[in-house]
């Protein structure tokens, strides 16, 4: 009996005991409750939140994050609805999702960039061709032809500077961005497309084409037959002779000429013989001189060299809205932003002129006298040659050049459209199509040296000998200019309008190509490429920004007047698309 009270007084106890912890659990959780909901009378948390979020601190929960009725962790960042093909569509973007990601590609590019334009001369002037035409008799240099057969045997031929064709350059590009997941975006490139130069040189291509005088000498001399029996040809060190530097430093570096044909050069020949097989009617450019109402043209027979050099580079930014046109894998976007290109071009001329004055044999291309050389002086014509000038302190050989460097810096505003094509499996191909307004700060350096009608001449009335009446003393030894070295600069600012049209795909490929996909710099990366057309209007031309009129004694030299063309350009792009 004892036992059992005492029992029962324990159960009393532990009941007791267990409503008590459980009124006071009860009271605390209910400190912690959410609550009636916001819409309900009482709604809300009388006293501020009490409870917390694992890991969160006793004062609350963590910043920008607030218990119903606020901002839930568990809500979306960003809703939008829009319309495609009449239908409505909602865009959701959750909390834990970024609403940025960024993008930087690296690119190879490989540019073509238009070739100059223009007459490299007068084009009011007459040429050689005209000038025989016209004078129907023998002049400076005639070829004893008349018309009309002179109309199809080109003489001293007048060339257009796009003579040099397109050039092609390799530069690099880097560009990156921002794509906000709102639809916002901005896109940033800096571009350097590199320099290069195309050169036309016709002594070149006329050398291409034929023997070299050292084996057409020994054909002539051994009947047509090298090495055959009894012949052994040249010797080693003979054959590396250059004809064109024997007179360039010999013949014609002196200042009284051999009329006479004395000298000889062994296996060469005499000086006429060696002056036969290199002289050629290269080229010639066309002249006003203030003299003669139809202008001149001055003649080149030893070297017609014309250079286009090119560089250029740019960077860009630009700002993206959110679509204003969005169907399916399509999209497009008008955007907004500037423009920095800075083009530095060049027109450069050299020609060397023997001098001389003889009788022009007229090129047909064909070796009509069997000497193996075609088209040599003495084919159709003769090589008698004299110098018109009969002062021995001058220089026989004329060097001339010409060089207009032009330089422009743009900047300013575009506008256009950015679209995005299709997007599927990894696959990003955009474009965009815009227009701007660059202003243009040009400035243009010519210079040049020896430019004139050398065969127009005067007796002195104190020597009596024959000398130039237009050129001073064109003597150039040691690189040092003449009297009849010229320059002139010109700065102008005006607008120049900008179209540029280009498209860019993003392949995931490299994880598809063995080794590749083993390089971690590649491991998230695409195969970019991409193509490009700029085309820039109102650009200053090298070439037609040339005053071709030159008459040094009567202080008339080549000026500038500026000339501006379109400008353009087309490049494709190979690289590597980073995106995180």
């Amino acid at each position: 009996m004892r036992m059992w009270h005492r029992f029962q007084i324990l159960m009393l106890l532990l009941i007791a005991t267990t409503m008590t912890f459980s009124t006071a659990r009860a009271q605390q959780m209910m400190g912690s409750s959410y609550g009636a909901p916001a819409f309900m009378p009482g709604g809300g948390y009388p006293g501020g939140y009490q409870g917390g979020f694992p890991g969160a601190s006793a004062q609350g929960p963590p910043p920008g994050f607030n218990p119903h009725p606020g901002i839930s962790p568990y809500e979306n960042s960003f809703e939008q609805h829009y319309e495609s093909d009449g239908l409505w569509f909602k865009r959701v973007i959750g909390a834990m999702s970024p609403l940025n990601t960024y993008h930087f590609n690296v690119d190879y590019t490989r540019t073509t960039t238009r070739a100059m334009a223009g007459l490299i001369g007068d084009q009011n002037a007459v040429t050689f061709t005209q000038g025989g035409i016209n004078a129907n008799t023998s002049t400076t240099r005639d070829t004893g032809l008349t018309f009309p057969d002179v109309l199809f045997l080109p003489t001293f031929p007048e060339f257009n500077s796009h003579i040099t064709q397109n050039i092609l350059t390799r530069g690099i590009k880097l560009s990156g961005g921002v794509n906000n997941e709102t639809g916002w975006r901005f896109a940033w490139d800096v571009s350097y497309n590199g320099d290069s130069s195309n050169v036309f040189d016709a002594r070149e291509q006329r050398e291409a084409n034929q023997l070299r005088s050292v084996d057409a000498t020994l054909l002539t001399a051994t009947g047509g037959v090298i090495n055959g029996p009894g012949q052994t040809g040249l010797p080693t060190n003979l054959r590396n002779i250059n004809e064109r530097d024997i007179i360039e430093n010999q013949i014609l570096n002196a200042r009284v000429f051999d009329a006479a044909d004395a000298e000889n050069f062994g296996v060469l020949g005499s000086t006429s013989e060696i002056l036969d097989r290199q002289l050629f009617p290269f080229g010639g450019i066309a002249l006003q001189n203030g003299v003669n109402p139809d202008g001149i043209t001055q003649l080149f027979d030893l070297d017609f060299v014309v250079r286009h050099s090119l560089e250029s580079y740019g960077a860009g930014f630009h700002f993206a809205a959110s679509p204003i046109y969005e169907s399916g894998g399509f999209q497009i976007r008008p955007i907004v932003g500037g423009r920095y290109f800075r083009l530095e071009e060049g027109f450069g001329f050299n020609g060397v002129d023997s001098g001389l004055d003889y009788q022009v044999n007229e090129p047909d291309g064909i070796d009509d006298d069997n000497d193996f050389v075609i088209d040599n002086v003495a084919e159709n014509g003769n090589n008698n040659f004299t110098d018109p000038i009969t002062d021995d302190t001058r220089q026989i050989l004329v060097r001339s050049f010409i060089d207009s460097q032009v330089r422009s810096t743009m900047a300013g505003p575009e506008i256009g459209f950015e679209y995005e094509v299709a997007k599927r499996k990894g696959l990003r191909i955009t474009g965009s199509t815009r227009v701007g307004a660059l202003v243009n700060s040009e400035r243009i350096n010519l210079t040049g040296d020896n430019i004139g009608d050398v065969f127009a001449t005067v007796t002195d009335p104190v020597t009596g000998l024959i000398v130039n009446s237009q050129l001073f003393d064109t003597t150039t030894e040691g690189g040092v200019l003449t009297q009849n070295a010229f320059s002139d600069t010109s700065a102008t600012t005006h607008i120049s309008p900008l179209f540029e049209q280009q498209l860019n795909a993003d392949i995931p490929i490299f994880s598809r190509i063995p080794v590749l996909r083993d390089i971690w710099q590649l491991e998230h990366a695409k195969f970019r490429f991409g193509y490009k057309y700029t085309w820039i209007g109102e650009v200053a031309n090298p070439t037609q920004s040339i005053v071709f009129a030159s008459n040094p004694q009567a202080g008339l030299f080549p000026t500038i007047s500026t000339e501006r063309d379109a400008f353009w350009q087309s490049q494709f792009n190979f690289g590597v698309n980073w995106e995180f």
